[in-house]
């Protein structure tokens, strides 16, 4: 298990690590009272997720989160205890075996075989959310001896779109020693995007990060993470997110200013 814990409110993350991080890039829990709206952005990843029961209310389906292709708000009006695991791009499809294509810019409920099920439906009993997080976990490491090869192929290849955002599909393809066309075929497979939609996705996500930590919307912040120039970067980050570069970094600032006065 990785060490490092990032906390943001009500929200929190671990890494995963190991084995299971070639397939999953988190798992994360949240707790609120509700009736508010949170800003989801896009990812390039798939999440599932299961509602824990609060004051006595009975949990939801686990739900599978597909892929989103812009941003979307969810809202909330009663209190909630949420528990997940984020996949990185392929890894539902080589761990879950899910058909992502049906749950891009959508969510679907998801029930887990009889074999799966005992392992992973532990994560909504126990009563310390760490220690649920940990028993998902150890559920989805017990899947990896089962992974088909050609999900892993599959897996690998969207990596390598989502670690070279900057780069072309040709480019992409070449560097893995396979056409344009099977290249686009297995990221389609793995995560119900085409590789240039992923590597779009995949560069905002960059910027983003890069913005909340504190970096300013620059030409040079545009040319560090593969856009043309700062217009560029801006009407790219709008279109996904629904909102500017500018704004997005106000809007953190003003969070790392009101949480250094606490």
């Amino acid at each position: 298990m990785a060490a490092a814990v990032t906390v943001a409110g009500a929200y929190e993350e671990r890494p995963s690590s190991g084995a299971l991080a070639e397939f999953v890039e988190c798992v994360w829990w949240a707790r609120g009272e509700g009736g508010g709206t949170t800003p989801v952005l896009p990812d390039g990843c798939v999440d599932l997720l299961f509602e824990r029961p609060v004051e006595g209310a009975r949990p939801r389906t686990a739900r599978i989160v597909g892929t989103m292709r812009h941003a979307r708000v969810v809202r909330r009006v009663k209190p909630y205890e949420l528990l997940a695991v984020r996949f990185r791009a392929g890894g539902a499809k080589a761990l879950l075996q899910l058909n992502v294509a049906t749950v891009v810019d959508a969510s679907a409920a998801w029930t887990p075989s009889t074999s799966r099920r005992e392992g992973l439906e532990t994560c909504r009993r126990d009563t310390d959310i760490r220690a649920a997080a940990s028993a998902l976990e150890h559920a989805l490491a017990q899947e990896i001896p089962s992974v088909l090869p050609r999900d892993r192929a599959c897996l690998q290849s969207a990596a390598a779109c989502v670690a070279q955002p900057e780069r072309s599909v040709l480019e992409v393809a070449e560097s893995l020693g396979i056409s344009r066309q099977h290249l686009r075929k297995r990221v389609v497979t793995a995560t119900g995007l085409g590789p240039k939609q992923l590597a779009r996705i995949a560069r905002f996500r960059l910027v983003a990060a890069e913005l909340a930590g504190g970096a300013p919307p620059s030409a040079a912040l545009a040319l560090e993470t593969g856009y043309c120039d700062q217009a560029h970067m801006a009407n790219e980050f709008r279109a996904l997110s629904g909102t500017t570069p500018s704004a997005y970094a106000r809007f953190h600032s003003s969070k790392t200013l009101a949480s250094s006065r606490q």
